[in-house]
């Protein structure tokens, strides 16, 4: 995977598949994927990201992915 846009396509199906009822928020947006900041929300628990941090700073897309999902799923269970 080596389009941003496909990234992004493939954590926001992870995310509806394994986490239905989280909705997805824009919390900063502009001209450019680099300033768009996204938050996820369900049950009043909240976790921003950035998809474009997530996708430059990945070295595998979908480790970056699970480790997302992950990071989400420990937000929800405190």
């Amino acid at each position: 995977m080596t389009d941003i846009g496909d990234f992004i396509k493939v954590l926001n199906e992870c995310i509806d598949e394994k986490f239905p009822g989280t909705e997805r928020y824009m919390i900063a947006g502009g001209d450019f994927i680099k300033d768009v900041v996204l938050e996820l929300r369900k049950d009043k628990k909240r976790l921003r990201y950035s998809p474009y941090e997530l996708f430059y700073s990945s070295d595998d897309y979908e480790d970056t992915i699970v480790r997302f999902m992950e990071t989400w799923e420990t937000v929800l269970k405190d």
